[in-house]
């Protein structure tokens, strides 16, 4: 267990626990110079700094931000040092826990942060509860019960369905993966510094070998995005990351969808079949514009413009409308009765608008 111990005022010597610190959310550098701007503002920090004392140390738990931000400040800042107070807990487990729920209860917290918050939450509970034993197929039927029960107790708690409870856990699942494999991508992805990167992005990337995340890293700082291969083609040698799996299998591109998802394989010819219907969709236009021209030639006043145009805006509509958008929120393989994709296993284009509120949850729209 890493620590590094800063002495703040009113003479408490503080222990930055690494463990501790990896629960809380990261802040962007532009979050971190609206919270600097504010205190100067105000004058002074509107919280204390919170510890747990153990064995003689004082574990801070709380005020990471506003410690951090204290100590750059010069020694003769009019900005008084922020309180320090106590938390009474009776172990490490109710320390994580306290933690968690403490920063769930903040009002100002990002949609990313709430995500990786309730999954973390979520991870610490199954984990404490016996969710992640490996053992016979009555264990593992334990397993799935007691990982839907906590699912189900913290989606009371949060306000959000247990799918997307459970979908947030994967979510810290794969940061975690990242972090083991390339630290520092994890912590530029958290930052800020490529942008906006995926939920889906993150959960592929989490499935990377140590050495190809290393070269995503690498594309991703030289200004490449994550698109639907994975990332763009390095300029030059065509280089491109793929998705070799940390097991040591066989490498394979990943694919992406629209909505930057992993495609599962069992729905990678319905995937590689939008390119078709995209490229069908193209060539309408020049059928239009052949009729649009016959009806300008002799004979023309008997044709309506208008209902041509329209005729071919519901064909095209109707073609691109059908191609693969994401795989299924219920479901990923083809065959399953479901009442979302009807069978397919995936939703094409036309579904976007019709997706109830627990779909939207876990597709991140």
């Amino acid at each position: 267990m890493s620590k590094d111990r800063i002495l703040t005022t009113d003479d408490i010597d503080l222990v930055i626990d690494d463990e501790f610190k990896a629960l809380l959310p990261v802040h962007t550098a532009s979050e971190s110079k609206a919270f600097a701007e504010s205190v100067a503002a105000i004058g002074r920090y509107t919280e204390s700094l919170k510890y747990w004392r153990h064995g003689g140390l004082n574990y801070l738990i709380d005020g990471h931000q506003r410690l951090n931000h204290w100590m750059t400040l010069p020694d003769d800042t009019p900005v008084p040092p922020p309180q320090v107070e106590e938390v009474m807990l009776p172990d490490r487990d109710a320390v994580k826990q306290w933690m968690l729920r403490h920063q769930l209860g903040r009002r100002n917290l990002t949609p990313a942060m709430f995500k990786d918050l309730v999954g973390k939450l979520y991870n610490h509970q199954k984990a404490t509860h016996g969710g992640n034993r490996r053992a016979d197929a009555g264990d593992q039927v334990a397993e799935s019960a007691t990982c839907s029960g906590t699912a189900e107790a913290v989606s009371a708690e949060v306000g959000v369905s247990p799918r997307a409870v459970r979908t947030y856990g994967k979510l810290v699942e794969s940061k975690e993966a990242i972090r083991s494999g390339c630290p520092k991508l994890l912590e530029e992805i958290e930052s800020g510094a490529f942008g906006k990167v995926s939920d889906s992005a993150i959960k592929a990337i989490g499935e990377l070998s140590k050495a190809d995340m290393a070269l995503a890293r690498k594309n991703l700082r030289a200004g490449r995005k994550w698109n639907d291969h994975g990332i763009d083609a390095a300029e030059g040698n065509g280089e491109a990351t793929t998705a070799a799996p940390r097991d040591g299998t066989s490498a394979a591109s990943v694919v992406l969808d629209a909505l930057d998802r992993p495609v599962p394989e069992s729905l990678a010819a319905a995937h590689g079949a939008a390119a078709a219907l995209q490229s069908v969709g193209r060539g309408l236009d020049g059928v239009k514009r052949d009729a649009l021209n016959a009806a300008d030639a002799a004979g023309g006043e008997f044709v309506d413009r208008t209902e041509v145009e329209e005729l071919f805006k519901r064909l095209k509509w109707a073609i691109t409308q059908a191609r693969y958008w994401t795989s299924c929120p219920r479901c990923d393989k083809p065959g399953k009765k479901c009442d979302r994709c009807d069978g397919h296993g995936w939703l094409p284009h036309s579904r976007k608008g019709k997706l109830s509120a627990e779909d939207k949850e876990v597709l991140g729209v």
